[in-house]
Order: structure tokens, then sequence, then C-alpha cells
């Protein structure tokens, strides 16, 4: 799920724009750890009058790379119900620990129906009952649905459900304010940016060998700052900070900011 919100909140990506406009914008990110530069992300977004579609790449960097290797590739698309983001489709591909990962899951009726999983079984997971399954979204189509309400509202309350095919979450949300960023070597952006603070706690899916005092069982807490970056484009991501159980403090900087961005890049694939 650490994957699943730092994915949904980078791509979290003009979608205050009104029914009528088309926005795109291609980003590009950098996420440290200790002062170390781990891994590199680049997503892409279009939003058209009747849906969108998001897509995310994820690749390990520096000398943690030449260690461990991470490679993934996600994307989503979905259509508006009003000011709600309503999913369509969700595919991700990676590699975890050497082994292949691949995710598909579709939503006939509003509810997510796995059509690809691989590996089929994670026998050293929780199953996710079918009622912690209903009714959830996407990382993606997550974001899509709280940042809408920034533009709506000019804060970012809320909170959803979501299901990645093996995990299920309750993703809540809070305005934190108006934030002024300092100029940063890592970072593009500098100025003021609204300030996110968001809880994620896993309610299923969680590995076996997880006790009840475990910290993966406590809320997952991170902040994300969104401010103008490309003319005539609503607020983007320009920085996400989050504590994770493996990796501990995680800060990841925008580094790039284009409106020039071809989907196809990012459908996932294997190599």
């Amino acid at each position: 799920m650490k994957h699943a919100i730092l994915a949904a909140c980078l791509m979290s990506v003009s979608l205050g724009a009104s029914a009528e406009e088309l926005g795109r914008a291609r980003l590009g990110y950098a996420g440290f750890v200790a002062g170390l530069n781990i891994v590199n992300l680049e997503s892409g977004v279009s939003i058209r009058a009747d849906g969108y579609e998001m897509g995310l790449s994820v690749r390990s960097a520096g000398t943690f790379g030449a260690f461990v290797t991470i490679r993934s590739h996600a994307s989503a698309e979905g259509t508006w119900r009003g000011d709600h983001a309503v999913p369509q489709r969700y595919t991700s591909w990676g590699l975890f620990r050497g082994d292949e990962r691949h995710t598909d899951i579709v939503y006939p009726d509003g509810d997510p129906l796995i059509q690809v999983l691989v590996p089929e079984r994670d026998t050293d997971r929780e199953p996710v009952p079918d009622a912690l399954r209903r009714g959830t979204m996407d990382g993606f189509s997550m974001i899509a649905d709280l940042v809408r309400g920034v533009a709506k509202s000019g804060g970012c309350d809320g909170q959803v459900h979501t299901f990645d095919g093996r995990r299920a979450a309750v993703i809540t949300s809070h305005t934190g304010g108006v934030d002024v960023l300092p100029q940063e070597s890592r970072s593009m952006f500098q100025g003021p940016a609204l300030r996110c603070d968001f809880e994620s706690l896993v309610l299923a899916g969680l590995p076996r060998d997880v006790g009840p005092d475990d910290s993966a069982r406590r809320p997952q807490k991170g902040s994300i700052w969104l401010a103008h970056v490309l003319p005539g484009m609503p607020m983007l991501p320009v920085l996400l900070t989050m504590d994770t159980r493996l990796a501990g403090h995680v800060n990841v900087y925008l580094t790039q900011a284009s409106s020039q961005v071809d989907l196809a890049e990012f459908t996932p694939r294997a190599p």
C-alpha cells in the first residue's frame, strides 16, 4: 500500500480543471531516504471532458539501484460522475524481490473485478474479504477524487477506500494550510504551496507474519504540497513526505514538469 499511496499522490495532476478543459502533464520526481536518491519517478496524465488517464513509472536509482532493483509501471483510467472519479481500469506490472507481479482490475459494476493477478495466490498475505473490496477504487482514482475537491473548495478534506488487488485500505486527508517551500537543490520548485496531510490505514492484506502490535497495523502518515507549476494548469504536487515501515522517512521532490506527454510510454509491461 505504500507504493500505491506514493503513486497516487504523484498522480494528482490537472484534476481541478473544468470538465471542458483538456489538461496534460508530464512530471519527474526523485525520492530520497537519509539524503540518498533511491528512486526516480515519471508520471503522465491526460484529463478529458469525459474522463482521465494516468500512468506512473518507478525505477531504483543511484548506489541503491546497484544493490536493489525496483521497476514498476502502473496506469489507470476512469470517468466522472458529477465531481467524483469513477474508475474503469487499473493495471500494474513490477518486480518485487526478483519476482514478477502483474495486476489488472476492471470495474464493470462499480466494484473491482480482478482480471489478472500474478502471482495468483499470495499465501504469505491475509485475504481481503469481499466486503472490504466493494465500493473501493484504485489509488490514482482516489487522488483524482480528492484533488478535484481542492479546486472546488480550496481544501483537501476527504476519505476514500482503496483496493490494489492485494490490500485494502482507508485513506483520509486533511487541509494543512499554505506553506512557503524554501529553495532546495533537489527540487525545481520554491514558493507557496498548499499542504495536504494524509493518513492511510491498511484494513486487510498484510503479510501473515505481521504481529498485532506491528507498525504496519498503525496508520501511515504523510503530507503532500501542491502548487502552480505549469502555465494554465491547476496545482501540481511539488513535494511529498511520508513515513514508511521499511524505508523510514521518505522525501519526494518535483524535478521536472512539462505539458508534453505521451501516455503510451506509461503502459504497464515487462521490458
